[in-house]
Formats: C-alpha cells, structure tokens, sequence
C-alpha cells in the first residue's frame, strides 16, 4: 500500500502542474491529460495577447473572451465545461473550495448553455445491439469482446469500468447458497485503491437478475474458467473495441445511430425501463447514480423507440432476427 501511494505521487509530480502531488490525485490521470490539453491552448491564445495564466481579474475577462471566440467557432458545450473545470483544477483559488470566481466566465457559460444546449447521447436499442453483437462473433470471431459488452449494456458499465475489469471481479454464485446465489461483478475494489468516477469503492452489480439476460451466465462461466483473477476481464484494447463496434453498426445497418462504448451505459437503463425490468429507482440504483436528475440523462425509454424508428423496416426485420439469435449465437462458438 505504501509502495503504491509513494509510485502515485512520484508520477504525479513528474507531470509538472504547480500544484502538490497530493492535490493532482484528485482527478484521475487521463483527466490531467484533458485538462492538460486544454490550459496549453488557453495559455497559447492567452500569450499571443500579452497576458498570463494566474489569478485576476484580467484571467476572468480573458477567459470570457476566449470562450466568446470558442463559441462562435463552433466548439461543443462539453469541452467549454472541461475548460472552465481545469482552470478552476490549476487554480484552486477559483474552485469549490477556493476564496475567488469567475463572474465574467461563469455569466459567459450561462449565455453558452442557454444559445447552445449540451448534446446527450442517445441509447442504442437492444436489437441494434444485439445484431452489432451476433456480427462480432460470426464476422470477427471476437467472441471475449462479445461477452463484454453484453455485460457493459446489461450493468450499465462506464467503458473505463468494463476495460479495467480483471477476472476476479466477475463473482461466481456460491453452490446451495440463498444469498450469493446469483453472478455479480465488483467494481473498484478498496484494495486496489482507485474508486469510481463518484469516489465510491466496493460497488456490487447483480448479473442475470431479469428475464432478457437469464441466459447469461454459462457465458459468464466459460468467460472465466482457468484464468488468473488478476488478468485482464477484456483483453482486447479499448480503442479496438470501439472500431469494432463502428463496423459493426456499419454492418448491421445501424451507422446512423453512431454509437460509441458509452451508448450501453445509455442503452442498458432504457432498456430496462422500456421492457418493464425495473423501475427508475432500481435502474438508478444499479447505474451508481446519486441523482434522479443524473438518471434522465440516460435511461430514456421512449428514445428506444425513437431510435429504431428512424431505421428502412428492412433493417428491423434484419435486427429482430438477429436479436432472437443473439444466445444461441453467443453459446455455440
């Protein structure tokens, strides 16, 4: 544990931030990276004007301005938030806990917010998924990616969480047992000493517990048997993944939805919603939510449809077949 800590601080500082190490472990790591991005560009644009980056007034009017210029060149909403998030991480003194703000760029961001409001992704439907599913196995032979994400969609895993999974995070039931009778995963252990996204640790996912995954876990079984609990759970690299699912779509029909790794964390909820699988504060519970305002941002039921709607009939029928496959599929290769 102690070796841990003094390698964590030791990379921390090595990154060169004016600020302790202690404070930088804050935020996670690829965080530091966005965020790293970000300030060197303000700083370049704040250079060209003659001016620095430190607390002051002329830093709030700086960046009001820059937002100005960001907006009006068509930059997203998300990426202003990060911006005003890592100025506020580089300064402290403008943060939560500091003593000054940001009245010029914070009256900036309202303006953004209301002429340009953030863009959310929209679930991607069982049967797409589904489908994008079977082509993995049948066209790729990615039968481990295959399971994964079935098990990303089902528990509503951010992708960070799915592709830092180990073996031994996927729990088997316990034979003749009433209470651990079911698979689970456990996410971010306290032993490893890295929590999630909300600072939580000992995080338990229940697998299997509705109807439309009651054939998951033979899958689950064979996933695991003989590996080392501490191997990787997905072995493939997160950015393959993501090819893969582009081609996928592409494949089945379902380009147009564009969906991402983060659309099963979407997907998963409305699925559960839509098919009357759970109610909100079961699916807000099982999303680690800590807000049913968090919640509506991603199970959205009545996009399901929506989504599927937009898709030629001849894609659907093509979809439904496939979905009725999908665990026969998934069992026999």
């Amino acid at each position: 544990m102690l070796q841990r800590r003094a390698e964590e601080l030791r990379e921390a500082e090595r990154e060169g931030w004016d600020l302790e190490p202690l404070q930088l472990l804050s935020v996670g790591r690829s965080v530091r990276r966005k965020y790293r991005r970000l300030l060197q560009a303000f700083r370049r644009w704040l250079g060209r004007r003659g001016s620095t980056f430190r607390a002051g007034s002329r830093l709030d009017s700086s960046l009001a301005r820059y937002l100005t210029e960001k907006f009006a060149g068509g930059l997203d909403l998300g990426e202003a938030q990060k911006l005003m998030a890592a100025v506020k991480f580089a300064l402290p003194l403008y943060g939560r806990f500091g003593q000054l703000e940001l009245p010029c760029s914070m009256q900036a961001m309202s303006g953004w917010r209301k002429r340009n409001p953030p863009r959310a992704r929209l679930p991607l439907p069982w049967e797409a998924f589904a489908a994008i599913v079977v082509w993995l196995v049948l066209q790729r032979q990615e039968w481990e990616l295959a399971v994964g994400l079935v098990i990303a969609f089902h528990a509503y895993l951010r992708p960070i969480d799915l592709f830092s999974l180990k073996v031994g995070q996927v729990i088997a039931p316990v034979r003749r047992s009433r209470s651990a009778k079911r698979w689970s995963l456990l996410l971010h252990p306290r032993e490893r000493g890295k929590p999630s996204k909300a600072g939580a640790f000992d995080e338990t996912v229940m697998l299997a517990d509705v109807e439309l995954f009651k054939d998951l876990p033979p899958l689950l079984a064979r996933l695991v048997r003989g590996r080392d609990p501490q191997e990787p759970l997905i072995r493939i690299r997160r950015e393959r993944a993501l090819q893969l699912l582009t081609e996928g779509a592409a494949a089945v029909g379902v380009a147009g939805l564009m969906p991402v790794l983060h659309s099963l964390r979407h997907g998963g909820p409305s699925t559960d919603l839509a098919m009357g699988a759970r109610s909100l504060s079961e699916v807000q519970k099982r999303g680690r939510w800590r807000s049913t305002r968090s919640v509506a941002r991603y199970a959205r039921g009545g996009r399901v449809n929506e989504q599927l709607s937009l898709l030629p009939q001849s894609v659907i029928s093509c979809l439904i077949d496939a979905e009725a496959s999908l665990w026969d599929v998934l069992r026999n290769n």
